[in-house]
């Protein structure tokens, strides 16, 4: 049996598309978790709905706490040998179950991963793992390269990969703080290139995910990849994997010291011990400036970022006298 955990909040208008991909699945050995987590909306009357015409379909209505704990509440309660997570206002083709636990079965791994249509207001686009089956070296390093993605919801899971590990409780970007610590101690991973899953970009998702309390997260979750990764053999040799994630945590600091820079005076006293840990990580672990083996453009990348608090404000100067004076001319 396969348990599906769908966390529900504010997701009223597409929650019925995703419940409905579920119930069109080919494979009907299914356990659906609806977890309201909360929601002010109709969802809860929705999920209740819909329970009341498939058995399969179990519905808990918890109080808000946040897509991990909404995530971990369904691992706990599901009896699956298998486990698969589907947001609230996603949907998935009809075989993506039958198919995932086919390339499980068939290459005797423990996880499978598939493709994502990413749906934005006025596009789609297609992303795909490489096809093959992996061993656990092999799908660290796919990970770390990004070459497979961290979300929970384009995989199938055994049970067993969640024993001892859940998602963080009241952090955002939950699958880059968990996705990484399961590959460490999974033993083989399987991928088919075939785009299964359809992910819903919102325009409110987007806009709250450049918050600042949502970069300071990412930021945490980055971190504690690249430290885990970097202090574990074999991956802590492998020049490519630390290039990979120290690229990405120059790159989340960089968006988190920008967005600081530019908030209200409460909110940067707010988060300044945050950003202080992160100054201090950034000038700990990237000291590249005077390698020789380090490029003009990668130099240049890091000092700007390394020195975003000291610079934005003197740019910021300029950048206004400049407007003043074109403006009057």
């Amino acid at each position: 049996m396969i348990s599906v955990i769908v966390p529900v909040y504010k997701v009223g208008e597409y929650l019925e598309d995703c419940i409905d991909s579920l119930l069109r699945q080919t494979y009907r050995s299914l356990e659906i978790l609806l977890i309201d987590d909360g929601s002010p909306d109709r969802c809860g009357e929705i999920c209740d709905r819909y329970a009341a015409t498939d058995f399969r379909i179990q519905v808990f209505h918890t109080e808000n706490k946040g897509l991990s704990a909404a995530r971990n509440y369904g691992i706990e309660r599901a009896v699956g040998e298998y486990l698969g997570f589907v947001d609230g206002d996603d949907s998935i083709e009809p075989d993506m179950f039958e198919r995932l636990l086919g390339a499980i079965e068939e290459a005797g791994a423990d996880i499978a991963v598939c493709g994502r249509f990413m749906e934005y207001p006025e596009k789609t686009e297609t992303i795909s793992p490489p096809e093959g089956v992996f061993n656990r070296e092999e799908a660290v390093k796919a990970l770390a390269l990004l070459k497979i993605r961290n979300p929970a919801w384009d995989k199938l899971w055994r049970r067993e990969c969640f024993d001892e590990i859940l998602f963080p409780d009241g952090r955002v970007y939950e699958d880059i703080a968990t996705t990484y610590r399961i590959f460490l101690r999974t033993q083989k991973v399987v991928c088919i290139p075939d785009a299964l899953y359809h992910y819903r970009i919102r325009e409110s998702g987007i806009s709250k995910s450049d918050s600042l309390d949502c970069l300071s997260d990412y930021f945490t979750s980055t971190v504690e990849e690249f430290e885990a990764l970097t202090l574990t053999p074999p991956f802590c040799d492998d020049e490519e994997i630390r290039e990979s994630l120290s690229r990405r945590c120059r790159y989340v600091y960089a968006k988190l010291r920008a967005k600081y820079n530019t908030c209200s005076k409460e909110e940067r006293k707010l988060y300044r011990p945050q950003i202080r840990r992160a100054d201090r990580f950034v000038r700990e672990n990237f000291r590249l400036l005077s390698s020789g083996g380090c490029s003009a453009k990668r130099k240049l990348t890091l000092f700007l970022s390394c020195r975003a608090s000291s610079l934005m404000p003197l740019l910021t100067s300029v950048y206004l006298r400049l407007k003043s004076i074109l403006e009057h001319r």
